[in-house]
């Protein structure tokens, strides 16, 4: 029987910062997000890491979510926008900061007020699949891809949100 390595995961999302506005050079609208993130053991059947940040607001006009039963009208649900960045597997292990910089700047409604939620999350490039593919810890290792699975007990995304 040919055994897997588990990634073992000892920082991602969990300190993940959003910056808004003009605290970080860019356009004004420009929400930047920090994102450690240290993989070790990760197995041979992963090539790539992809860190992703999406922001959710009824404020962005883009990527709007069809909300209700018709799916004939136009969209009315909150707009969406986001960023990845990807990073090559080096010797089992990625250790690296993503700083990743969505921009809202020209897709933003009378924002003031308004909700904003935000995630970020990592996938890894499947070899096996030739795709990306979420981490996970929490599911049977029967449903999960075993070079994708995780030894670790904290959230693989991190949420959370902002008042514009």
């Amino acid at each position: 029987m040919r055994r897997h390595r588990r990634a073992i995961l000892s920082t991602i999302a969990l300190l993940v910062s959003p910056v808004i506005g003009a605290a970080q050079a860019g356009s004004p609208g420009d929400i930047t997000f920090t994102v450690p993130v240290h993989l070790t053991q990760l197995s041979i059947g992963v090539s790539k890491v992809r860190v992703t940040c999406s922001i959710t607001s009824e404020a962005i006009t883009v990527n709007r979510e069809v909300v209700g039963k018709s799916v004939n009208g136009p969209a009315t649900g909150p707009g969406s926008v986001s960023k990845s960045e990807e990073f090559a597997v080096s010797g089992g292990q990625v250790n690296t900061t993503a700083t990743l910089v969505v921009s809202t700047a020209g897709v933003r409604d009378n924002p003031a007020g308004k909700l904003a939620n935000y995630a970020c999350r990592l996938d890894g490039f499947s070899v096996a699949q030739q795709r990306f593919v979420p981490f996970n810890y929490a599911l049977p290792i029967a449903d999960t891809e075993p070079a994708l699975r995780l030894n670790y007990n904290g959230p693989v995304a991190q949420t959370g949100s902002f008042t514009w």
